[in-house]
């Protein structure tokens, strides 16, 4: 049976149809998840419960969510809340072999607090500072160049707490409060 040209490239080029628009969806996802848009405007809330949503719906990893409302921080801060957020999960996914994590973000008067817990079986801090992973190193540069700081608890068998203090400062209302524009210079407010 012979095949006419026009038809086989015509087959060809619906597959390349085909391929680009799943490889378009896959992109469109992967662009969500560096960065997504509601951290453009400080909803660390609702971006921290969709990608724990998220990570526990693929990976079947239980976890619980303690997001105090309205804690209004800039897109920055966000992005570095959510980044940490994320290579925390990805890291009790990989390596801890836990069945729980729980995420806690609150706001004091002094302080934003992230904290990030699993159940599973830890690690031994004194060779991770040692010689630490391009993940906490990523996590340890982003806190400190908002001024904050990072801690962890863990021991083999005990599971892992990542804590991070960040300062209110950073928060967008205080930001926003301190600093006037005036003749396109920034002035703080006395």
């Amino acid at each position: 049976m012979n095949r006419h040209p026009a038809r086989e490239y015509t087959e060809e080029l619906d597959g390349l149809l085909v391929k680009t628009t799943e490889l378009s969806e896959a992109l469109r996802r992967l662009s969500h998840n560096l960065h997504p848009s509601t951290l453009q405007f400080g909803r660390i809330e609702s971006s921290l419960k969709s990608l724990c949503r998220d990570v526990a719906n693929a990976t079947g990893l239980k976890i619980e969510t303690a997001i105090s409302p309205g804690i209004d921080v800039r897109s920055d801060v966000a992005l570095c809340l959510y980044r940490v957020t994320q290579e925390c999960l990805q890291n009790i996914i990989k390596h801890s072999g836990a069945e729980f994590a729980r995420v806690i973000l609150t706001l004091t008067s002094r302080y934003v607090r992230l904290k990030i817990y699993d159940n599973g079986r830890g690690f031994r801090q004194a060779a991770a500072l040692r010689n630490p992973g391009l993940g906490l190193t990523c996590i340890k540069e982003r806190v400190r160049s908002l001024g904050g700081r990072m801690e962890i608890e863990t021991g083999a068998g005990r599971g892992t707490l990542v804590r991070l203090t960040i300062p209110c400062n950073i928060l967008r209302r205080n930001y926003e409060a301190s600093t006037s524009i005036t003749g396109g210079r920034s002035r703080n407010a006395a």
